[in-house]
């Protein structure tokens, strides 16, 4: 199974996610229900690693019919200052094995290994998984 894909954000910006990568990755799926819980997660990440890492949302949109998905678009855009992409078959949060209802979070390396898999809000025990695994990969040489 490969865990490339490409999709596009509320701007219609398309993003081809291919491996090898140069950075350790993290996505971080939510459908309407697991949404709130993402903000938690991506700001203690991002305020901890910045640019060393690479941080994607991704809107698990299943279900909704097609002549909502401009409305859903202008709604990311009003409301997300960052780029989210737009799973509108749920094809990719399929292949990642997306656990609906609440956030899903994967820590993956460059190689496209996932290294971990945690669902639901974000706590200080989930959060130190999370930190342990990209701090281990950050320290880690590249690989030639």
């Amino acid at each position: 199974m490969s865990l490339e894909f490409a999709l596009r954000d509320q701007y219609d910006k398309l993003l081809a996610y291919h491996f090898p990568r140069q950075k350790a990755g993290v996505l971080a799926l939510a459908d309407k229900r697991g949404a709130a819980q993402i903000e938690a997660w991506v700001r203690s990440l991002y305020d901890r690693y910045q640019d060393r890492i690479d941080i994607h949302g991704i809107a698990v949109l299943t279900g909704l019919p097609s002549f909502a998905r401009g409305l859903v678009r202008q709604f990311f855009k009003q409301t997300v200052e960052y780029p989210v992409l737009l799973d509108w078959d749920g094809a990719v949060s399929q292949a990642y094995g997306y656990q609906s209802g609440q956030a899903n979070l994967l820590v993956i390396d460059p190689g496209s290994r996932i290294l971990l898999r945690l669902a639901g809000p974000a706590s200080d025990a989930s959060l130190g998984q999370v930190y342990a695994e990209l701090d281990r990969l950050l320290l880690r040489p590249p690989s030639v």
